[in-house]
């Protein structure tokens, strides 16, 4: 078979790779060590290149944003108008661009990895990544402009698409049922777990959490972005409801980069904070996070909507029994390897935290099958598909 030429949408590596960054990274990383590994470009701003750039520094706990990350999280707050506009320009310019750019590789396939299609003007095919419909089933933990946003361009996006992949059985199902798409369009390739996620000793983790002022499996941890659609507040309300004695020895820890209306949840937050009982080191680094994973009591997890769910699956990896949410894709991910709750049953979660302390043996039990269910997602896996699935359409 003919060696394949991709050209990879790739913007979202230019920032802290998080969510779609983290998704290329991991993938792309993967298909570069497939025996029959293809020809992979990557458009980051304004030009191809053809080594996967790696990730972006962090000097920093706190993870200070740059001032264009800053203009996009503030451009919400000046309208739906505005934002929507920007949105609208930002997609476009960055159309032309590449669309420019590709008569310098000529790709046998367009990987579009944000949602939209990129609307080559050549005829060659595109195969668009889609998540999840979030925008769709929860607009209301979405800015307005940003449902705008895809109810305008997604729909068309999807009818334009040579091929749709996805991440998960719930996700594919989710856009056969909304869109009206025949299933056989779309392709499901599950994520897989990043390196690095696996068992630490105490010995070995012992400096990086004094950095944090955190104790070996003395504290609860989440870990993803601070908006609305993770529904955040329930961890809250579930601390809060522990007994005394727990809360004096098992901190709160909350991993993650501020995301939109943020600034509600550090309100309610504030009294935890003060207290000291709350920890929120912003984003931190990959190596950081691994051992913060693998050190936590146990993991908490009380999305509301995922595609998949990839901070559950590392956490199995790293043998720190999950908590997570009973819906969307979040039981196809955990299986009977964790423990699943309604996501906004505050009293349950409590009830499942103090169960995990005070059973040994049914934490023991989360543990050994947590690691073993982490096992059967892999990028590998992953990457195989993928390139199978561009094999077939290009």
């Amino acid at each position: 078979m003919q060696k394949l030429t991709i050209a990879v949408e790739a913007k979202a590596l230019a920032t802290l790779r998080t969510g779609v960054g983290q998704y290329i990274y991991q993938l792309y990383r993967a298909m570069q060590s497939l025996a029959d590994k293809p020809d992979i470009y990557y458009h980051i701003t304004n030009h191809f290149v053809n080594e996967l750039p790696a990730a972006r520094a962090v000097t920093s706990n706190n993870s200070p944003l740059s001032y264009k990350e800053k203009l996009s999280k503030s451009i919400d707050n000046l309208g739906p108008a505005i934002a929507m506009a920007k949105k609208k320009l930002a997609l476009h310019a960055y159309r032309r661009v590449f669309n420019r750019n590709l008569r310098d590789i000529k790709p046998d396939v367009i990987h579009c990895t944000d949602f939209f299609s990129l609307n080559n003007k050549r005829g060659i095919p595109e195969i668009i990544t889609v998540y999840d419909l979030s925008c769709f089933k929860y607009p209301q933990t979405h800015p307005a402009a940003r449902v705008r946003f895809f109810n305008e361009y997604l729909p068309p996006a999807l009818e334009r698409a040579q091929h749709i992949l996805t991440i998960s059985e719930f996700s594919k199902r989710e856009i056969v049922d909304h869109f009206a798409i025949k299933a056989e369009k779309i392709t499901v390739a599950y994520c897989g777990l990043p390196l690095g996620f696996q068992l630490h000793s105490e010995r070995q983790v012992e400096l990086i959490l004094k950095q944090y002022g955190l104790q070996y499996k003395k504290y609860f941890l989440y870990v993803g972005t601070i908006e609305p659609r993770k529904n955040l507040e329930v961890l809250l309300d579930a601390y809060q409801q522990l007994p005394k004695d727990i809360r004096s020895h098992y901190k709160l820890v909350i991993i993650g980069a501020c995301g939109w209306k943020f600034e509600s949840f550090l309100q309610q937050a504030k009294g935890l904070l003060e207290r000291q009982q709350l920890i929120m080191p912003g984003y931190v680094p990959d190596n950081d996070l691994q051992h913060i994973m693998a050190s936590a009591h146990c993991f908490l997890y009380p999305s509301l909507y995922e595609g998949f769910g990839i901070p559950p699956l590392e956490a199995m990896a790293s043998g720190t029994p999950v908590i997570t949410s009973d819906c969307a894709s979040l039981p196809e991910v955990v299986g009977k390897a964790g423990v699943l709750l309604p996501a906004e049953d505050a009293q349950q979660w409590a009830g499942a935290i103090i169960n995990l302390i005070e059973d040994p043996q049914q934490y023991q039990q989360y543990v050994k099958s947590g690691l073993h269910r982490a096992t059967l997602f892999n990028w590998a896996t992953t990457a195989e598909t993928t390139l199978n699935c561009f094999q077939k359409q290009s």
